[in-house]
């Protein structure tokens, strides 16, 4: 197998295929969920106001809210369980994926 960027350490996506899939599985689930979530409480508490001058629509920042909160136990209860990193022992691109994620709203709203 030639790896696309032979110069990165493995773990960062790891040659393992099943430790790869937990990787590629990660980033599929954290685009429709944390990253859906996450970013509209920040677009509905900060972005939005702030472009139209209104007030948040506080039901729809609740509901953004429930589901970040709901992605967040996801998060640790099956993708760390009972492991250090995401897909594993060691750090990889799915780990820094979920860092900016959680980052974003976590400044700036919760």
């Amino acid at each position: 197998m030639v790896k696309a960027f032979p110069s990165v350490p493995d773990h960062w996506y790891p040659s393992d295929l099943q430790v790869q899939a937990q990787v590629d599985a990660y980033i599929a689930w954290q685009h429709l969920n944390l990253r859906t979530s996450g970013s509209m409480v920040f677009q509905h508490v900060l972005m939005i106001p702030k472009m139209t001058g209104r007030a948040p629509n506080e039901a729809s920042i609740a509901r953004f809210r429930k589901d970040l909160e709901r992605n967040l136990q996801e998060l640790a209860s099956v993708w760390l369980k009972d492991r250090p990193f995401i897909a594993g022992q060691k750090i990889s691109v799915a780990d820094l994926l979920a860092v900016t994620e959680l980052e974003q709203p976590g400044t700036y709203v919760i």
